[in-house]
């Protein structure tokens, strides 16, 4: 797991799969970092319109990046007829927590 927040770069790369993708980015945010004892989360929401192929292309994209994420919503409005639609999804990023003391002076870095 990353050890430092890099939610910043996760959403430009984001955005830039999504342009070779050929998708219409709306939105791509981040929430407020979550911190446990073990790990930081951070959800990451985005909206877009997509065709079904590109939508497809930019998730396995997605999964290619360095960064742990999972998908834990993905929503997809298939009430138009049209060759793109509206789509929301929502990852989750996960951070390792924070060193503590004796773990530094172990060297654990």
């Amino acid at each position: 797991m990353p050890r430092r927040t890099a939610t910043q770069e996760f959403l430009e790369s984001a955005t830039q799969l999504a342009a070779i993708s050929g998708m219409e980015m709306e939105l791509c945010s981040a929430a407020a970092p979550q911190v446990h004892k073990t790990h930081t989360r951070v959800e990451v929401t985005c909206n877009f319109t997509a065709s079904y192929a590109s939508t497809c292309q930019f998730l396995a994209a997605i999964d290619q990046l360095s960064q742990i994420s999972k998908v834990s919503s993905l929503e997809v409005d298939t009430q138009r007829n049209s060759q793109a639609y509206p789509v929301h999804v929502t990852f989750q990023l996960y951070y390792r927590g924070q060193l503590h003391d004796t773990e530094l002076k172990r060297g654990a870095l």
